[in-house]
C-alpha cells in the first residue's frame, strides 16, 4: 500500500512540476512570438517552416524510440545504455550529414533555393540532440521533472533572447535558425550536467537488440501520426510558398498552445 501510495505521489508531483513547465514554457514563447511576429517578415516564418517539416520527419528517427525504450524497460544496465549512447550519436552524425548533402534536392522540390542552406545548418540539431537522448530519458524514467521544467524555461528564455536579438539586428530567418541551434546546444549541455550517469567506453549489439524491438514498432507510430499532423504544411509550402505558409504556421502554432500543453502534461509523466 504504500508502495503504491508513493507512485501516486509520484505522478502527482510529476504532474505538477509539468504543468508549470507547460504552461511557464507556452507563457514565455507565446510573448515572443508575438516580438518575433513585429520583427520579422511573415516569410521568414515560412521558410523555417519548410525547413522543419524536414527536420521534424527526421527526428522520428533520429532517437529510434530508444528514449521510450529506456522509459520502459524495467531493468538497465550499463552497457545497454552506453551502446544506446553511442549508436544515437553515430545515428545523429549521420542524418546531420544527409540533409546537409540533400538540401539543395530539398529546396529544389520546394522550389525555393533560400530552404537548402537553411536545411543543411539545421542538420546541426541532430549531431548536438544526439549526445542528451539517454540523458533525457533517465530523467524521464526517474520522474526528475523538476530538473528537466527548470532546464526546460532556461532554455525557452535562452532562445527567446537569442532570436529577438538577431532579429533586431536584421538577420531574418537566420534569427530563427541560430536560436534554434544553441537552444539545442544549451539543452543539451544541461542534460549532460544534470544527469548522475555517464557513458562507459563500449558498445554490445547484443544489448542494443533488446529493446529494437519495442523501439521500431514505436517509430512506426511516430511516423504515421507526424504526417497527420504535419502534412498540411509541406502541402501549403509545396504549392504556396514561404509567405503564405508563414502566415499559416503562426496561425496554427497559437491555436495548437492548448491542446498541445494538455496532451503533453499528461503522456510525458503516465
Amino acid at each position: 500500500m504504500r508502495k503504491n501510495n508513493s507512485k501516486l505521489m509520484s505522478v502527482f508531483a510529476g504532474v505538477r512540476w509539468s504543468l508549470i513547465g507547460q504552461f511557464g514554457k507556452r507563457g514565455i514563447s507565446f510573448g515572443i512570438s508575438v516580438i518575433l511576429a513585429r520583427l520579422l517578415a511573415p516569410e521568414d516564418f515560412g521558410l523555417l517552416a519548410m525547413a522543419m517539416f524536414v527536420i521534424g520527419f527526421l527526428e522520428v528517427f533520429y532517437e529510434l524510440g530508444i528514449g521510450s525504450a529506456i522509459i520502459q524497460k524495467k531493468e538497465l544496465s550499463s552497457e545497454l545504455l552506453s551502446s544506446l549512447y553511442f549508436m544515437n550519436i553515430v545515428f545523429g552524425l549521420l542524418l546531420g550529414g544527409i540533409l546537409w548533402l540533400s538540401g539543395p534536392v530539398i529546396a529544389g522540390f520546394y522550389g525555393d533555393p533560400r530552404v537548402a542552406r537553411i536545411i543543411g545548418i539545421l542538420g546541426l540539431t541532430f549531431v548536438v540532440s544526439s549526445f542528451g537522448v539517454v540523458h533525457e530519458a533517465l530523467l524521464r524514467r526517474n520522474m526528475s521533472f523538476d530538473r528537466l521544467v527548470q532546464i526546460e524555461l532556461f532554455v525557452v528564455i535562452i532562445d527567446g533572447t537569442v532570436a529577438v536579438t538577431l532579429a533586431f539586428l536584421g538577420w531574418k530567418v537566420w534569427a530563427l535558425v541560430v536560436a534554434i541551434i544553441i537552444s539545442k546546444t544549451a539543452f543539451t549541455l544541461l542534460l549532460s550536467l544534470s544527469s548522475s550517469w555517464w557513458p562507459m567506453w563500449c558498445f554490445r549489439w547484443s544489448e542494443v537488440k533488446k529493446v529494437f524491438r519495442f523501439s521500431l514498432n514505436l517509430t512506426g507510430f511516430k511516423i504515421l501520426n507526424y504526417f497527420t499532423r504535419n502534412s498540411h504544411n509541406f502541402i501549403i509550402g509545396r504549392f504556396l510558398g514561404a509567405t503564405p505558409l508563414g502566415y499559416y504556421s503562426m496561425a496554427y502554432k497559437f491555436y495548437s498552445y492548448p491542446l498541445d500543453s494538455i496532451s503533453t502534461i499528461l503522456g510525458r509523466v503516465l
